[in-house]
Protein backbone atom coordinates (compact mmCIF):
# COMPACT_ATOMS: atom_id res chain seq x y z
CA UNK A 1 0.00 0.00 0.00
CA UNK A 2 2.77 2.45 0.90
CA UNK A 3 4.56 1.80 -2.40
CA UNK A 4 1.52 2.42 -4.59
CA UNK A 5 0.53 5.46 -2.49
CA UNK A 6 3.96 7.00 -2.99
CA UNK A 7 3.87 6.28 -6.74
CA UNK A 8 0.38 7.79 -7.08
CA UNK A 9 1.40 11.00 -5.29
CA UNK A 10 4.56 11.28 -7.36
CA UNK A 11 2.74 10.87 -10.70
CA UNK A 12 -0.05 13.24 -9.69
CA UNK A 13 2.48 15.91 -8.70
CA UNK A 14 4.32 15.45 -12.00
CA UNK A 15 1.43 15.42 -14.50
CA UNK A 16 -1.82 16.05 -12.60
CA UNK A 17 -3.30 12.65 -13.43
CA UNK A 18 -3.18 9.17 -11.96
CA UNK A 19 -4.76 6.19 -13.71
CA UNK A 20 -4.87 3.02 -11.62
CA UNK A 21 -5.95 -0.26 -13.25
CA UNK A 22 -6.11 -3.95 -12.42
CA UNK A 23 -6.27 -3.33 -8.68
CA UNK A 24 -8.37 -6.41 -7.98
CA UNK A 25 -10.51 -4.29 -5.65
CA UNK A 26 -14.11 -5.53 -5.61
CA UNK A 27 -15.45 -3.19 -2.91
CA UNK A 28 -16.09 0.40 -4.03
CA UNK A 29 -15.17 1.61 -0.53
CA UNK A 30 -11.65 0.32 -1.14
CA UNK A 31 -11.54 2.20 -4.46
CA UNK A 32 -12.61 5.35 -2.64
CA UNK A 33 -9.78 4.88 -0.15
CA UNK A 34 -7.37 4.54 -3.06
CA UNK A 35 -8.67 7.76 -4.67
CA UNK A 36 -8.32 9.67 -1.40
CA UNK A 37 -4.57 9.03 -1.38
CA UNK A 38 -4.39 11.83 -3.94
CA UNK A 39 -7.64 13.70 -3.31
CA UNK A 40 -7.73 13.94 0.47
CA UNK A 41 -11.03 14.99 2.05
CA UNK A 42 -14.01 15.88 -0.11
CA UNK A 43 -15.83 19.21 -0.11
CA UNK A 44 -19.59 19.78 -0.10
CA UNK A 45 -21.54 21.00 -3.13
CA UNK A 46 -22.51 24.68 -2.79
CA UNK A 47 -24.71 25.19 -5.85
CA UNK A 48 -24.40 26.46 -9.39
CA UNK A 49 -23.14 23.43 -11.24
CA UNK A 50 -24.57 19.93 -11.47
CA UNK A 51 -25.29 18.35 -8.09
CA UNK A 52 -24.49 14.65 -7.89
CA UNK A 53 -26.49 12.17 -5.84
CA UNK A 54 -24.53 10.37 -3.14
CA UNK A 55 -24.09 6.63 -3.35
CA UNK A 56 -25.31 6.22 0.22
CA UNK A 57 -23.30 3.18 1.20
CA UNK A 58 -20.07 4.84 0.04
CA UNK A 59 -20.32 8.18 1.82
CA UNK A 60 -18.68 10.83 -0.36
CA UNK A 61 -18.97 8.94 -3.64
CA UNK A 62 -21.44 10.40 -6.13
CA UNK A 63 -23.12 9.33 -9.34
CA UNK A 64 -22.23 11.04 -12.62
CA UNK A 65 -25.06 13.56 -12.33
CA UNK A 66 -26.60 12.77 -15.70
CA UNK A 67 -28.79 10.03 -17.16
CA UNK A 68 -26.85 7.04 -18.46
CA UNK A 69 -28.10 7.70 -21.99
CA UNK A 70 -26.89 11.31 -22.01
CA UNK A 71 -24.18 12.15 -24.56
CA UNK A 72 -21.87 14.37 -22.53
CA UNK A 73 -19.84 16.77 -24.63
CA UNK A 74 -16.13 17.14 -23.93
CA UNK A 75 -15.83 19.86 -21.31
CA UNK A 76 -13.61 21.49 -18.72
CA UNK A 77 -14.57 21.56 -15.05
CA UNK A 78 -13.45 25.20 -14.71
CA UNK A 79 -15.63 26.48 -17.53
CA UNK A 80 -18.57 28.40 -16.11
CA UNK A 81 -17.81 29.37 -12.50
CA UNK A 82 -15.19 31.33 -10.62
CA UNK A 83 -14.21 28.31 -8.55
CA UNK A 84 -14.34 24.56 -8.84
CA UNK A 85 -13.06 21.50 -7.06
CA UNK A 86 -9.30 21.01 -6.80
CA UNK A 87 -9.41 17.43 -8.07
CA UNK A 88 -11.80 14.81 -9.37
CA UNK A 89 -11.75 11.06 -8.84
CA UNK A 90 -13.58 8.57 -11.03
CA UNK A 91 -14.31 5.05 -9.82
CA UNK A 92 -15.54 2.19 -11.99
CA UNK A 93 -17.55 -0.75 -10.70
CA UNK A 94 -18.53 -2.33 -14.04
CA UNK A 95 -16.72 -1.54 -17.27
CA UNK A 96 -18.56 -1.68 -20.59
CA UNK A 97 -17.25 -3.65 -23.53
CA UNK A 98 -14.67 -1.60 -25.38
CA UNK A 99 -16.07 -0.10 -28.54
CA UNK A 100 -17.61 3.22 -29.46
CA UNK A 101 -19.00 4.00 -25.99
CA UNK A 102 -17.86 4.14 -22.42
CA UNK A 103 -14.57 5.99 -22.79
CA UNK A 104 -13.65 8.89 -20.50
CA UNK A 105 -10.96 10.99 -22.17
CA UNK A 106 -8.67 13.47 -20.43
CA UNK A 107 -6.36 16.05 -21.93
CA UNK A 108 -3.37 18.16 -20.95
CA UNK A 109 -4.51 21.78 -20.70
CA UNK A 110 -0.94 23.08 -20.87
CA UNK A 111 -0.41 21.43 -24.25
CA UNK A 112 -3.86 22.59 -25.38
CA UNK A 113 -2.89 26.15 -24.44
CA UNK A 114 0.42 25.98 -26.32
CA UNK A 115 -1.34 24.70 -29.43
CA UNK A 116 -4.25 27.14 -29.45
CA UNK A 117 -1.99 30.15 -28.87
CA UNK A 118 -0.45 29.48 -32.28
CA UNK A 119 -3.83 30.15 -33.93
CA UNK A 120 -5.86 33.34 -34.56
CA UNK A 121 -8.51 31.95 -32.18
CA UNK A 122 -5.95 31.76 -29.37
CA UNK A 123 -4.95 35.38 -29.91
CA UNK A 124 -8.61 36.44 -29.92
CA UNK A 125 -9.20 34.58 -26.65
CA UNK A 126 -6.20 36.35 -25.13
CA UNK A 127 -7.48 39.74 -26.25
CA UNK A 128 -11.20 39.41 -25.52
CA UNK A 129 -11.63 36.72 -22.87
CA UNK A 130 -14.72 34.51 -22.56
CA UNK A 131 -18.42 34.76 -21.85
CA UNK A 132 -19.99 31.44 -20.91
CA UNK A 133 -23.79 31.34 -21.18
CA UNK A 134 -25.98 28.74 -19.51
CA UNK A 135 -29.72 28.24 -20.04
CA UNK A 136 -31.19 26.44 -17.06
CA UNK A 137 -34.61 24.84 -17.43
CA UNK A 138 -37.54 25.07 -15.03
CA UNK A 139 -38.48 21.93 -13.06
CA UNK A 140 -42.09 23.10 -12.90
CA UNK A 141 -42.37 22.99 -16.70
CA UNK A 142 -40.74 19.62 -17.31
CA UNK A 143 -41.88 18.15 -20.66
CA UNK A 144 -44.27 15.18 -20.77
CA UNK A 145 -42.43 13.56 -23.68
CA UNK A 146 -40.06 10.89 -22.31
CA UNK A 147 -37.40 11.53 -24.97
CA UNK A 148 -37.35 15.27 -24.29
CA UNK A 149 -37.39 14.69 -20.53
CA UNK A 150 -34.37 12.38 -20.79
CA UNK A 151 -32.26 15.18 -22.30
CA UNK A 152 -32.84 17.51 -19.33
CA UNK A 153 -31.23 16.62 -16.04
CA UNK A 154 -30.28 19.84 -14.27
CA UNK A 155 -33.04 22.41 -13.70
CA UNK A 156 -32.13 25.67 -11.97
CA UNK A 157 -34.01 24.48 -8.87
CA UNK A 158 -31.76 21.41 -8.66
CA UNK A 159 -28.57 23.29 -9.48
CA UNK A 160 -29.08 25.99 -6.85
CA UNK A 161 -30.90 23.77 -4.32
CA UNK A 162 -33.91 26.08 -3.99
CA UNK A 163 -37.35 26.65 -5.52
CA UNK A 164 -37.11 30.40 -4.88
CA UNK A 165 -35.89 32.38 -7.94
CA UNK A 166 -34.66 35.22 -5.72
CA UNK A 167 -32.53 32.84 -3.66
CA UNK A 168 -31.18 31.19 -6.82
CA UNK A 169 -30.26 34.57 -8.31
CA UNK A 170 -28.61 35.74 -5.10
CA UNK A 171 -26.52 32.55 -4.93
CA UNK A 172 -25.55 32.87 -8.60
CA UNK A 173 -24.51 36.49 -8.24
CA UNK A 174 -22.44 35.57 -5.16
CA UNK A 175 -20.48 33.25 -7.48
CA UNK A 176 -19.80 35.99 -10.02
CA UNK A 177 -22.60 35.24 -12.49
CA UNK A 178 -25.01 37.70 -14.08
CA UNK A 179 -28.60 36.47 -14.20
CA UNK A 180 -31.51 37.07 -16.55
CA UNK A 181 -34.92 35.38 -16.32
CA UNK A 182 -37.02 34.53 -19.37
CA UNK A 183 -40.65 33.44 -19.13
CA UNK A 184 -41.60 30.95 -21.81
CA UNK A 185 -45.21 29.76 -22.21
CA UNK A 186 -44.07 26.18 -22.82
CA UNK A 187 -40.82 25.93 -20.85
CA UNK A 188 -41.67 28.01 -17.78
CA UNK A 189 -39.19 30.30 -16.07
CA UNK A 190 -35.76 29.93 -17.72
CA UNK A 191 -32.68 31.06 -15.79
CA UNK A 192 -29.98 32.49 -18.07
CA UNK A 193 -26.57 32.99 -16.50
CA UNK A 194 -23.48 34.62 -17.96
CA UNK A 195 -19.96 34.30 -16.64
CA UNK A 196 -17.19 36.57 -17.93
CA UNK A 197 -13.58 35.63 -17.37
CA UNK A 198 -10.10 35.46 -18.80
CA UNK A 199 -9.52 32.49 -21.10
CA UNK A 200 -6.54 31.49 -18.95
CA UNK A 201 -6.17 29.93 -15.51
CA UNK A 202 -2.88 29.85 -13.61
Amino acid sequence: YQRIAAEMREKYAAVGLVYVTNTGLQDMKDQRTLARIVMGDESEYEGGANPRNRVQELGSVYDIGAPLEAALAYHHEMTYKSHSVESLGFLCKHAVNRGEVGWSFVSDSVQAHDHIMQTPLGQKLKEKGLCFVRRMTDAEAEPDDADAKGKIYNHWQQSWMTDDPDEAQKAAEAQGLTVEWKDDPDEGRIMMTRYYKSAFEY
